[in-house]
């Protein structure tokens, strides 16, 4: 009757669901800091994450978690970048601030760096369309001061994690 029925149509919806599995799950934990000066942009060390997709049309869905410290008040730079083979890319930014085409771009106010931190957050589902191994890492540059990753200001002794988590979303 119409319970079979049901039961049927269930059944035959989830044997032919589609795309949205999940495919491969890799994590990047970092738990040193780095920092840098530098007003060109500067890859955060030891920081990468690779993937190997299993099709071209597979999605990666991105997460990404930095604690970011000044040691100084100023303003940072952050930009996600995707490597495929030689070709770098800069991926899951915006189109309004001119040629920094920064993921995120943020400035740390306040009176005492020993104590403050932010917690930058982005979560972007990249199509790099191609089979062969991609690599996704994080570049920074800072404006003035001393920009840290994974450590709050300029106070050694309060440290922090950050982590890029990588899941590939099959088609």
């Amino acid at each position: 009757g119409s319970a079979a029925l049901k039961k049927m149509t269930v059944a035959n919806l989830v044997a032919n669901a589609g795309g949205g599995k999940i495919g491969q799950v890799f994590q990047k934990f970092k738990t040193d800091s780095f920092n840098t000066t530098s007003t060109s942009y500067t890859e955060i060390s030891s920081f990468r994450q690779a993937l190997t997709p299993s099709a071209s049309n597979s999605k990666i869905m991105i997460w990404l978690n930095l604690g970011v410290g000044m040691a100084a008040a100023g303003t940072y730079w952050i930009k996600l970048t995707r490597l495929v083979g030689s070709t770098h890319t800069n991926i899951a930014f915006n189109t309004i601030d001119g040629n920094e085409d920064a993921a995120w771009g943020s400035g740390m106010r306040g009176t005492n760096p020993n104590y403050e931190l932010q917690s930058v957050s982005l979560t972007f589902l990249d199509a790099p369309a191609t089979t062969a191994e991609v690599t996704y890492y994080v570049v920074v540059r800072c404006d003035s001061s001393t920009l840290y990753i994974g450590q709050i200001g300029a106070n050694a002794s309060r440290a922090t994690t950050s982590q890029m988590t990588l899941m590939e979303v099959l088609a």
